[in-house]
């Protein structure tokens, strides 16, 4: 399903430069990586979710004079793989994909999380915050 294609890959690139963002959610103890891209042209994320999996949901309904807007998310497993292809090609973005990818290198999957677990989490969950302001 992940596109290889260099243009697809630098396409996307772009497309998360501009209108895409690195979520780290924190609920309790617990944190959950996904990456998304918002738009208000439905067949571009389409294109996504059809090159690199993840889902759609409406963030946004029209009315209003507003446009109707989507989100393209993605999920850890299918994240890491657009992360990989998209890097070369990021130029604003960056530093929040690296330090994404280490942070999904660095996590513990699945059993109960450790006293050090959560604060390494915690320290990826406020550097990311921190890059997002720069």
């Amino acid at each position: 399903m992940m596109s290889n294609n260099l243009s697809d890959l630098a396409y996307c690139a772009g497309l998360f430069d501009g209108e895409g963002c690195v979520l780290l959610k924190k609920d309790k103890d617990n944190y959950a990586l996904r990456i998304k891209i918002t738009s208000t042209d439905y067949p571009v994320l389409d294109w996504l979710k059809d090159h690199f999996g993840g889902s759609i949901i409406v963030k946004q309904k029209g009315g209003d004079n507003r446009r109707k807007s989507w989100d393209w998310y993605c999920s850890s497993k299918e994240n890491m793989n657009f992360m990989f292809g998209i890097l070369p090609y990021l130029i604003i973005k960056k530093d929040q994909v690296i330090e994404s990818i280490e942070y999904l290198c660095s996590i513990q999957e699945g059993g109960k999380l450790t006293e050090d677990e959560i604060r390494l989490r915690k320290i990826y969950y406020l550097k990311l915050q921190e890059l997002k302001r720069a």
